[in-house]
């Protein structure tokens, strides 16, 4: 028994690593690779553990095998109409948003869609840190394997109950943080690289990942109120357009709409005909401000194939990244090719939050920070009707941290951006979260978290800004 398993892990690693070689660029689009033979005595393995290797390189849709010619690493997929790659994009937003210092000191932060600072459980993370130093947890006795969260997986299970979403505490796999998580399970699940479908807009950390993968973007346009075409996504999976979807549907980001159970359900049943593989991003599923459950695609398409992933990061405990997957019959498949992959996760993190998650105090902390939240983002939202110009307009958010406003006809989100930042207002313009960047330009994202006196000032001058920018438009 102990040597099967040996055996299993050996080719398996032995694949990961063939296939990260492909991922590098040391294998190209079309190339041959060497014979199992080389590629044998290459890895100090067996032929038969090579084969088993090759086989399931295969499966991944990664290589090919061509009768009397050899091995060769499929070509990578054509990119079909209605997908892009977003380089072009992720550069700008690295450059223009992350990397270039402002010109003045921020005094008004509002583009992190995030916990506000004030807000953060400082003394329920102090006590379970407390609490997990003094109990000795089994976490902080070495590497958080599997048997070691069983009592952490059990408490998510509990909290994502109060959702009326169900887990089996043992299809859970966890990782170091929920970008880690999207990653791996594009890597896992989509091999040959084929379009992913995400909402437009649509968060661009998204983005950032699609760009590091080489994977494009199939675009599906997103109503304000969180509603797409299900028939666009259909079609583009009928005609194999698309090789797995990625959609945010507790609250999406940037619009904090949250999608509309009609609209589940039609996606649950496209899964269910097609087995269409989807991520759900279900990161801030607490911060929905109803009182009713949050349907979850999980729930209504038990086949298999929705893999929900969430993190406690935004809505908790910014600073502990852990981030879970609910993966179903695919759990082990998962966990262990995310063990053979480093896809490791710090066991204080883990320890600390099963402490806040077992103090029973989450909820009402929670609670009341929804409750903050919104009364700041509907003071804020009014401010906005009040004072931008006319022809703007701002979504009324059904969840999350952020306000989604459009601005008047041909007013350059960029444009204010810019502005803006040398000011100390610090905000997101809306072509951060698109592949095409004119697409959402004439959109910002604010997030006021708590609003102050400063950040009622900000959102003022950014209406002032906007205003100017119109009328700029009309002078010219």
């Amino acid at each position: 028994m102990f040597q099967a398993k040996v055996r299993e892990h050996r080719y398996r690693v032995i694949a990961d690593r063939i296939e990260q070689s492909i991922a590098d660029g040391v294998y190209e689009p079309g190339e041959r690779i060497a014979s199992i033979r080389q590629l044998a005595e290459s890895f100090a393995a067996s032929i038969n553990t090579m084969k088993s290797a090759l086989n399931l390189l295969q499966d991944r849709g990664l290589i090919e095998s061509r009768p009397r010619a050899g091995t060769y690493v499929v070509s990578r997929p054509e990119v079909f109409e209605g997908s892009e790659y977003v380089d072009d994009l992720v550069d700008a937003v690295i450059e223009e948003y992350t990397c270039r210092p402002a010109a003045a000191p921020t005094t008004a932060k509002m583009d992190h869609a995030v916990l506000p600072q004030e807000l953060v459980p400082a003394d329920l993370i102090k006590s379970a840190m407390q609490a997990a130093a003094s109990t000795q947890s089994p976490l902080l006795d070495g590497f958080a394997t599997f048997e070691r969260t069983a009592e952490l997986r059990s408490l998510v299970s509990q909290r994502e109950m109060l959702h009326g979403i169900a887990i089996n505490p043992d299809q859970l796999v966890l990782a170091s943080s929920i970008e880690q998580t999207v990653f791996q399970l594009l890597v896992t699940l989509n091999p040959q690289r084929l379009p992913v479908a995400v909402q437009a807009p649509t968060y661009y950390g998204h983005l950032t990942i699609l760009r590091a993968l080489g994977m494009p973007a199939f675009e599906l346009p997103t109503m304000p109120d969180g509603s797409f075409s299900v028939a666009r996504l259909a079609e583009a999976v009928r005609r194999n357009q698309v090789g797995i979807a990625l959609l945010d549907t507790a609250v999406h980001n940037p619009t904090g709409s949250c999608l509309p159970e009609s609209v589940l359900a039609e996606i649950a049943h496209l899964v269910d005909e097609t087995q269409l593989k989807v991520i759900e991003y279900g990161m801030l599923r607490d911060m929905r401000y109803t009182t009713s459950a949050s349907p979850s695609l999980y729930s209504l398409a038990p086949s298999g194939s929705v893999f929900l992933c969430s993190s406690y990061a935004e809505t908790l405990v910014p600073s502990i990244k852990a981030a879970w997957v609910a993966a179903g019959t695919h759990a082990t498949h998962v966990r262990d090719r995310w063990q053979a992959t480093s896809c490791t996760v710090s066991a204080l993190q883990l320890a600390i939050l099963e402490h806040m998650l077992a103090s029973g105090k989450v909820r009402r902390v929670q609670d009341h920070n929804r409750k903050l939240v919104y009364e700041s983002l509907t003071a804020a939202a009014e401010l906005v009707q009040d004072t931008f110009p006319a022809g703007s307009q701002v979504t009324a958010p059904s969840g999350g941290f952020a306000l989604w406003i459009r601005m008047p006809e041909g007013v350059s989100g960029r444009d204010i951006f810019r502005a803006a930042r040398k000011e100390g207002i610090a905000i997101a313009p809306g072509a951060m979260f698109a592949r095409c960047q004119d697409d959402y330009d004439g959109w910002i994202r604010v997030a006021p978290g708590i609003l102050n006196h400063d950040k009622e000032q900000a959102l003022r001058r950014l209406a002032t800004l906007v205003a100017d920018g119109e009328r700029h438009l009309v002078d010219s």
